[in-house]
């Protein structure tokens, strides 16, 4: 019998939006996306947008605490310089660049100057994912919902994290972008 070699698949390498990481605190699969996936979040996000405040004491779980789990290794930290995001802003209108936070535009640099070429943007904001396709960065997104069941950790979701408002949202990016509406003029 013919040896062959072992399936080796690399782990799915996701960048989150801090709309993700909120979600998946909330329906309690944080740390089961941490543990099947290679998770990095934009340094934004990190340090500012993602801080999920418990209702109960007003602080931080530790669960979702990023900059400590970013210091652990536990999740990782990618950081755009003011000259990816000055690129991103060059080729964005205004009226698109608007609709982003920062940790979205940050992740978008992140992802348009190949710093996280490996990785799949994970968001279920619609202006964010039509930035995507704008950037012709549509092959480099995913919806939390697709994210989960390649990591095996399914549960119900509202709308704006499923597949089919993602692919929505794209397809209008991807409108946009043949249309040339929502780049600046080159």
């Amino acid at each position: 019998m013919a040896y062959r070699k072992p399936k080796t698949t690399k782990p799915l390498r996701l960048l989150l939006d801090a709309d993700v990481v909120i979600e998946a605190h909330r329906l309690g699969i944080w740390a089961a996306l941490c543990n099947r996936a290679h998770i990095a979040c934009p340094a934004t996000v990190v340090h500012h947008e993602a801080l999920f405040y418990s209702h109960d004491d007003c602080s931080v779980p530790p669960s979702i605490h990023l900059p400590s789990l970013a210091a652990k290794g536990a999740i990782e930290m990618l950081e755009a310089t003011a000259e990816d995001a000055a690129i991103v802003r060059s080729k964005l209108a205004d009226d698109v660049l608007e609709g982003l936070d920062p940790g979205e535009s940050e992740a978008l640099a992140l992802l348009f100057v190949q710093k996280a070429a490996d990785y799949r943007f994970c968001t279920g904001d619609r202006a964010a994912i039509h930035a995507l396709a704008l950037l012709g960065l549509s092959e480099q997104g995913i919806s939390l919902e697709e994210a989960l069941e390649a990591v095996g950790a399914t549960k119900p979701l509202t709308r704006q994290f499923t597949k089919e408002y993602f692919r929505e949202a794209l397809r209008e990016g991807q409108e946009h972008r043949l249309r040339e509406l929502g780049l600046r003029d080159a």
